[in-house]
């Protein structure tokens, strides 16, 4: 014990004469810029001290000068260091030399984020510090508190769209934070899949968005025409005909459409209000929409309603608008020399007959006294017949909204009517549309919901079909020597017999508006609740529901006497389809920052359920009743046919995404989906995805003119499964077949269990880029889709008793495709501005691989050739193209031929507005380039002779003159024969050619030509190459004060345009804006119009 106390004695001893040395040696020093490291060794060399220094947290490379005479250690120590922040320990002829531990103060620091423009707070940015990664959100009146230790923390706030804000705190601090929207494009906020809100920078994949108030001004009766030429890749196809649907493609395949954060199976773009739009985002590619799994495989449509306001209080929004037809873009013209009647002469078939206006008589029906009567002369009294039968059309869309934004959450209810008149009698639409939406934030609970219910009504949807349509009986096959406005009253006797001159293949149309009717009734319903919590400031969990549910109805009737409808005995058919889709998500979301790095995880699963119930049924042998139009009418037992499908997808998802700096991001997705379309061994696939984005302008030298420039690429694999019940073997069963007995078949074609999904591997990479401090904006994707595994019908020998075979081929495609944006701002003044927005886009499908036993052996199918290929049964012609005739009439050719290519070349569109103080410019014009299709209405005037072409000198020598005299153009043979292998490729050619000189009937020739509506040849196979001024606006902007003064907040009065010009490469008397059809496409109408916008 007494050692241990003498042990002690003398170590305090030694540190205690160590600690005196120090105090009382003296040493002098004089350096000039040396760093403390060399004084301290300096004093090393002059004494018997040695340091020890922790160099991690002293500086010792800090330069300094000193001039040290006659002075203690201790002394020079003090002078070299801040002694309230470094200790000094004398030691057994050591000194220690550390930073002292300073217990340092913590506390709360305060603050209010808010909008920078519009003052109003900004609940939900993200408060984070530094040093540490801890953090919190802001409340719903954009405060927070946070707790920070030490008197230099740094904070970042961050709210996605806008830039982000540092600032250097300490306990106790009270601070006001006014962000700034990012002025660069790359920041916007845009809606990804599952409904994820992620600045455009990080994705690593081609996106679009486009706000909701750019289809709010030129509305439509549908929204989807409203997108036309405005998103590249996206393509509108805009049918003339009334009441069908447009049809949209992203990239050449149907999209997904998913309403606020649902994809709901039904529920489509017109079904929704424009006014209840807030955004729309395109998300093109299969990896955008890679958590959708196969649904989402072709890109997402995602779209963004109103739920509340910037501005707190009570807000009611009005829009009104209204289009009148103006005219028409295009329309078929049509001879009116010549009346109906074949070789000359009048009949009531075909449009070869008498010459009209010459003085020449013939038996015509009288509509009045409704008999035949003798030499009534032939004149063209109804040359303006289809005008005469169209009507003033004309679009009102109207809707009004009312808001409520309070402190904790809003409530929104909005009202939409759309009255679509069309162009030809009984062409109506009534369409309502009722939603209800609204949002709740309390503390770190997010409460969302919203309903919606659409109603469409249209009393005859029938018309603009080839046989019974309204073109087919007024302009394709009649004449002009008969007038529609003395048809007007179409009954002969009612219900039984139609006042019409023909009793066999034509229909009276004002008979056919009115009677031969298909209605339309839709009753749509989709509704959605999304609840959320904020775990932790980096931690949320959400729960989200979806619902669709639908009821269409179709009656369609015909009386009694109609030619050219469903029977002449009389018909009236009921057709019912009801279903529901219903979507199911839970979700885990994290988002932590670890110094330089960004960590954002998802975890989570969906159940996915459709259903869909079809019932028809129809009389038979015609109506017992004339006149009573009802099932029980029927003469013979009804027809009637069910279908019911079901389906269910249950879904475990994930995505881990690293940033780095806010500079560079990776995103990895995985998905697996257990469906129930396929048998249990295949039902069960998986989808990853990969996509990456860097910011190259982040970590290049400061270029004046670049304030941008981003690079990303993504991969991924989606799966796409047969259809409901495509592998399963089922018996038809037919009812009242034989004698009051059913039957039931066995199916002819043989379907497997073993069928796997087709599998899609898509590449993509792109680049974007802002220029001139945000004037030019520029986006470029190249992307690659290959599919294999393709699932299709093999032909079986017919001695296995089966005609096909339900099977996995070995055949693969792929598609290549090009996207290009760019945003120009050539004017930025006080007064004016004008932007101008160009896409373009194309793509190709190619085939990669043939499968050696199923692929179709056609020499136009060989891997490298595109899959759209165009064939026609062509004409013979030689080596220089000329048409072969053989007795003065063109030979049809035993072989197909390729005659171009169905797809556009590309398509485009360009945007602008022009902005000078309070009024506005704009237009949208777009076109497409390439692509061939097959024109029916063409085809039929030549047939028919109403082809206004078909009124020439030829014609009249025939009919007038009694000459036979047209040569048709091209060369026949003089000698020689031809020999074709299998394929039509010529073996051997020894014909000798002359031009062609024999004369024959110009009617037979142009109806051997032009061989009908239903006979493809490559003169009727047009180019659809178009250009359209799809829309254009004016719109004043009322000045406030005066606004004010009528009691308005403000108000935007605009003059508004729809589908105003257009030009064709070859279609000149139809539209090619659609595509190919089997209908009769109508004439294109112009719309004019007016559009109110106000808030009070």
């Amino acid at each position: 014990m007494k050692m241990k106390h003498l042990l002690l004695i003398l170590l305090f001893y030694n540190i205690l004469t160590s600690s005196l040395f120090a105090q009382t040696e003296k040493i002098t020093l004089k350096m000039e810029d040396v760093t403390i490291n060399e004084v301290l060794t300096s004093i090393e060399s002059k004494s018997d001290y040695k340091f020890l220094v922790n160099e991690r947290t002293i500086d010792l490379k800090q330069k300094t000068n000193v001039n040290f005479v006659d002075m203690t250690i201790s002394d020079i120590l003090e002078k070299l260091f801040d002694t309230s922040k470094t200790s000094i320990l004398v030691k057994d002829r050591q000194i220690i030399i550390a930073p002292k531990t300073v217990k340092e103060e913590s506390g709360p620091v305060k603050g209010k984020v808010i909008d920078n423009k519009t003052k109003e707070p900004m609940p939900g940015a993200t408060v984070l510090i530094k040093s540490t990664g801890n953090g919190t959100i802001t409340s719903i009146d954009g405060t927070f508190e946070l707790q920070v230790t030490g008197e230099n923390e740094v904070i970042s706030i961050s709210y996605i769209g806008y830039t982000p804000m540092e600032y250097v705190v300490k306990p106790g601090m009270q601070i006001d934070v006014q962000m700034t929207e990012s002025n660069i494009m790359m920041g916007d906020v845009v809606v990804t899949a599952l409904g994820i809100k992620r600045e455009e920078k990080a994705v690593g994949y081609a996106i679009q968005k486009m706000d909701g108030d750019k289809i709010q001004t030129v509305k439509h009766s549908n929204p989807t025409t409203t997108l036309t030429g405005k998103v590249a890749g996206l393509t509108i196809f805009n049918s003339t005909n009334f009441g069908q649907e447009p049809v949209m493609l992203l990239r050449g395949e149907n999209p997904l459409i998913v309403i606020d954060g649902i994809p709901n199976a039904n529920t489509t773009l017109d079904d929704i209000s424009p006014d209840d739009i807030k955004s729309i985002d395109v998300l093109k590619g299969a990896t955008a929409s890679a958590l959708y799994g196969s649904r989402g495989a072709n890109g997402a449509i995602m779209v963004t309603t109103i739920k509340g306001n910037k501005e707190k209080g009570l807000s009611v929004s009005l829009n009104s608008s209204t289009m009148f037809n103006m005219g028409f873009v295009t329309y078929p013209e049509t001879q009116k020399s010549y009346s109906s009647g074949e070789h000359g002469k009048y009949s009531d078939d075909y449009v070869w007959g008498d010459k009209l206006d010459i003085g020449r008589t013939t038996t015509l029906w009288d509509p009045f006294e409704m008999i035949w009567k003798d030499s009534v002369p032939l004149v063209s009294k109804g040359k303006d017949n289809l005008k005469n039968f169209q009507e003033l059309g004309m679009i009102t869309n109207n809707n009004i909204n009312i808001t409520n934004q309070g402190e904790n959450g809003s409530i929104r209810a909005s009202i939409s009517h759309v009255y679509e008149k069309g162009q030809f009698p009984n062409q109506k639409l009534n369409k309502a549309t009722y939603s209800l939406s609204g949002e709740m934030k309390l503390n770190d609970f997010t409460l969302e919901s919203g309903i919606t219910y659409s109603k469409h009504i249209s009393p005859n949807i029938r018309g603009n079909q080839y046989s019974g349509g309204f073109l087919y009986n007024l302009v394709g096959w009649v004449g002009a020597e008969w007038d529609i406005n003395e048809y007007e009253n179409y009954w002969m006797e009612k219900d039984i017999s139609q006042n019409w001159f023909n009793t066999v293949w034509y229909d009276n149309p004002w008979y056919l508006a009115n009677e031969v009717t298909t209605t339309a009734d839709r009753d749509i319903m989709s509704g959605f609740v999304s609840a959320s919590y904020q775990l932790k400031p980096w931690m949320k969990v959400l729960f989200r529901s979806g619902l669709d549910s639908y009821l269409n109805r179709h009656i369609s009737r015909n009386p009694i006497s109609s030619r050219n409808a469903w029977s002449s005995y009389g018909y009236y058919s009921e057709e019912k389809t009801t279903g529901y889709s219903l979507n199911n998500d839970l979700l885990l979301s994290l988002d932590k920052t670890f110094g330089d790095f960004q960590i954002e995880g998802l975890a989570g699963g969906t159940i996915y359920f459709k259903k869909d119930d079809y019932f028809q049924a129809n009389t038979q042998g015609g109506l017992s009743i004339p006149g009573f139009y009802s099932l029980r009418a029927s003469k013979n037992p009804i027809e009637w046919n069910t279908d019911l499908t079901r389906q269910q997808v249950n879904s475990l998802f994930g995505r881990v995404g690293i940033s780095y700096k806010r500079m560079a991001y990776l995103d990895v997705t995985g998905r697996n989906d257990w469906n129930s379309t396929l048998s249990e061994a295949e039902r069960s696939y998986f989808y990853p995805s990969v996509s990456g984005s860097f910011i190259l302008s982040e970590i290049l030298p400061t270029i004046l003119w670049l304030d941008f420039w981003k690079l990303r690429s993504s991969w991924t694999v989606t799966k796409a499964t047969p259809g409901i019940y495509d592998i399963a073997t089922n018996f038809t069963v037919q009812n009242e077949v034989w004698g009051g007995y059913n039957s039931a078949y066995f199916p002819v074609d043989l379907r497997g269990s073993d069928i796997e999904p087709t599998t899609s591997q898509t590449f993509e990479v792109g680049t974007a880029a802002v220029f001139f401090g945000n004037k030019m904006k520029f986006d470029l994707t190249y992307y690659q889709k290959r599919r294999y595994n393709l699932i299709d019908f093999a032909d079986l020998s017919e001695a296995t008793g089966f005609y096909q075979k339900y099977v996995n081929i070995d055949t693969e495609t792929t598609k290549k495709g090009l996207e290009l944006t760019l945003g120009v701002t050539p004017i930025s003044t006080r007064d004016w501005k004008w932007n101008v927005n160009f896409n373009w886009a194309k793509d190709i499908t190619y085939y990669t691989k043939l499968d050696s036993t199923y692929a179709e052996d056609l020499p136009w199918i060989k891997v490298g050739n595109r899959i759209d290929a165009y064939t026609v049964y062509d004409w013979q012609r030689d080596a220089d193209g000329n048409i072969i005739h053989q007795n003065g009439m063109p030979i049809i050719s035993d072989y197909q031929t390729v005659h171009g290519y169905s797809n556009p070349d590309w398509v485009w569109g360009v945007n602008s507005d022009l902005q000078y103080k309070s009024l506005t410019l704009g237009f949208s014009v777009d076109g497409r380039v390439g692509g061939l299709s097959f024109s029916r209405l063409d085809a039929l005037l030549w047939h028919s002779g109403a082809h206004i072409d078909t009124d020439n000198q030829w014609r009249y020598d025939e009919v007038v003159n009694g000459l036979t005299n047209y040569i048709g153009p091209g060369v026949k043979v003089v000698s020689g024969t031809v020999e074709y292998d299998t394929y039509g490729q010529i073996i051997t050619d020894t014909r000798v050619f002359e031009p062609n000189d024999v004369e024959v009937s110009y009617e037979g020739y142009t109806r051997r030509y032009h061989t009908g509506a239903w006979s493809w040849r490559s003169q009727n196979i047009l180019d659809e190459t178009f250009i359209k001024l799809r829309e254009l606006y004016i719109t004043w902007k009322v000045p406030t004060k005066t606004s004010l003064k009528i009691g308005l907040k403000d108000l935007n009065v605009s003059i508004v345009g729809q589908n105003l010009l257009y030009w064709g490469k070859e279609y000149k008397m139809t539209d090619p804006d659609y595509g190919s059809s089997w209908d009769l496409v109508s004439p294109s109408v112009r719309y004019f119009g007016l559009n109110l916008k106000t808030n009070f």
